[in-house]
């Protein structure tokens, strides 16, 4: 009986199978299905977007909803000694920093507080001059809006906040003035849904 003749395509084909078996083998499919679950099952859902992945970011309570570029950290919640407790994803370029910020305050702290230094980016900057600082609503919650450049003029700060009790929301962008009108930035600092 003849052997089968083997061709550049069945060549291909067993080098196809031969690393489907390494994934396999190796636990590399697993992990990739368990991350995505994991996304899944944290209220992470994927976003398409031209030029940019991104990805839908959600608490398990359902309180806020965000649009995050990819890749992005979200280190460990820090507490500081006062009991505030303060969440962060973040995405860093070279030219670009975007945070979203999640600070659960003590509850010693007025309700309707925006203006001490702690959260008052013209006040805690040093280094700023505030070039613009208005309200701004998101659907029913009431925030402000600020903008700021550092002295030197190599940087730029736009930042929202909002307050729901003693929650405060933080959604800031820090680049290059050439970034500062960027699609990317506009896009991040527009998608936060605060949902109850």
């Amino acid at each position: 009986m003849q052997q089968p003749q083997v061709t550049e395509k069945s060549q291909v084909n067993n080098q196809g199978r031969s690393m489907v078996r390494f994934l396999l083998s190796e636990g590399v499919m697993r992990s990739v299905a368990l991350l995505l679950l994991g996304l899944a099952l944290a209220g992470v859902s994927i976003a398409p977007a031209a030029g940019q992945a991104w990805l839908r970011v959600s608490d398990a309570e359902g309180h806020f909803r965000l649009d995050m570029p990819v890749p992005f950290d979200q280190p460990d919640p820090e507490i500081s000694p006062d009991g505030v407790v303060t969440s962060v994803y973040a995405h860093a370029a070279s030219d670009l920093t975007l945070r979203f910020e999640i600070i659960d305050l003590v509850r010693s702290v007025a309700p309707d507080a925006f203006g001490d230094a702690e959260h008052d980016p013209s006040r805690a900057l040093a280094a700023a001059i505030l070039v613009s600082r208005s309200d701004h609503r998101l659907g029913a919650v009431e925030g402000r809006a600020y903008v700021l450049r550092f002295e030197d003029g190599a940087l730029v700060h736009q930042e929202r906040l909002y307050r729901v009790g003693n929650r405060l929301y933080r959604v800031l962008a820090i680049s290059t003035p050439e970034r500062e009108d960027d699609p990317l930035i506009h896009r991040f600092l527009e998608s936060l849904r605060l949902l109850n």
